[in-house]
């Protein structure tokens, strides 16, 4: 995916998320659904749980620079900016 088309589906997708809210029945965003789902699964294992983590409130921009710079996330640096947008919401989603 081009860095153009990327910029418009992360445009869109924030669109989505200030214009409709969808949410499932315990009420979260489904798309902050998935970024704790993504986050259990690649992050948790260092970094706990996604509810009490002290990577809270963390943006896509820190996200993606740490998953490309520190040697442990190196099975998981190529993971697209769509999927890092989505752990960032599910951490800004915790952030006390």
């Amino acid at each position: 995916m081009s860095d153009r088309s990327r910029s418009l589906v992360l445009i869109v997708l924030g669109f989505f998320l200030l214009v409709l809210p969808v949410t499932n029945a315990l009420g979260d965003s489904v798309l902050v659904q998935e970024g704790k789902d993504l986050y259990q699964k690649l992050c948790s294992g260092c970094h706990g749980n996604v509810d009490d983590s002290a990577k809270a409130g963390r943006s896509m921009n820190r996200i993606r620079s740490a998953l490309r710079s520190f040697e442990p996330h190196r099975t998981i640096s190529s993971l697209p900016d769509e999927q890092i947008l989505l752990i960032a919401m599910a951490l800004r989603e915790n952030e006390n």
